[in-house]
């Protein structure tokens, strides 16, 4: 299990997929957001989210595929990936990104 954060996920989605392909499993963190009172490690959030019951979901072509229909109002691959997994898995995706949620799909402005 490799943590990578957002922005070297969208500078080797490509790579990253082709891992996923290979059941290379890893989690994309973001950080820095200038939020003072949120704190985590990721590895510590990862545990508990896991030991609550959450389930990871691989992140797989077939997911990519996906991206071939989606229109273009989000140029952010890793965005688009997200909008993808989440109409593919059937789950809402929660974004406090505006933009991203004119996107087609489960997704919910928080």
């Amino acid at each position: 299990m490799i943590t990578v954060n957002i922005h070297e996920a969208k500078t080797h989605l490509s790579k990253l997929i082709e891992q996923a392909v290979q059941g290379e499993t890893f989690i994309i963190a973001q950080a820095g957001l200038g939020r003072g009172d949120f704190r985590v490690d990721p590895r510590v959030l990862r545990r508990g989210l896991l030991d609550n019951g959450y389930l990871e979901l691989p992140v797989t072509s077939q997911r990519a595929v996906g991206l071939d229909g989606l229109p273009l109002l989000h140029k952010d691959p890793f965005d688009r990936m997200l909008v993808s997994q989440a109409i593919a898995e059937g789950i809402t995706l929660l974004s406090g990104d505006a933009r991203l949620a004119e996107s087609p799909g489960p997704i919910r402005t928080v």
